[in-house]
């Protein structure tokens, strides 16, 4: 009896699978092991907190590089939200929504404008935070880039800071 013979392509093939499988495996063991053993799921979670929040960080990042502009602009409001747990959260969002906000996108510019005018610097003498100005004009800046592209709330933040747009006739 012949021996099948096997293609080079397709043999890399299953052999990268045989290696998503092992992975896999590794991984649902992994997690058994710590959903039983209770003292290693805690010394895990003490441990190596910021190292978890970097791999999350980084799923979502690589996960945003294969969708579009507005799914990106959901996963930088979903990395926003989660800077409650750390600021690795906030500082990967933020990021996110900038390089949107630069790229044209009219949300993510109105978004990033509101990160920029809700951040504030502290004044260590007088021990009191206040608005930048050099944060406030950024996000006019941004303001006015979503507004000229005629984004309604954009326009609005416009008009609650007392700042008006040329019309256009």
């Amino acid at each position: 009896m012949e021996k099948k013979r096997i293609s080079r392509p397709r043999k890399v093939f299953r052999y990268t699978l045989y290696c998503a499988l092992a992975f896999s495996f590794a991984f649902f063991a992994t997690m058994i092991f710590l959903r039983v053993n209770n003292t290693a799921h805690w010394y895990v979670a003490r441990h190596y907190q910021n190292e978890i929040f970097q791999a999350d960080i980084a799923k979502h990042t690589l996960l945003s590089s294969f969708s579009t502009i507005d799914t990106k602009f959901i996963t930088a409001h979903k990395l926003l939200r989660n800077g409650i747990f750390s600021p690795m959260y906030t500082q990967a969002g933020a990021s996110m929504m900038k390089d949107l906000a630069d790229k044209g996108h009219a949300p993510s510019q109105t978004s990033y404008g509101d990160i920029l005018m809700h951040t504030r610097s502290l004044d260590r003498e007088n021990k009191v935070f206040y608005i930048n100005d050099t944060n406030k004009m950024k996000a006019q800046y941004y303001y006015r880039m979503a507004a000229a592209e005629g984004y309604y709330p954009a326009r609005q933040r416009l008009d609650v800071l007392g700042v008006t747009l040329p019309s256009n006739k």
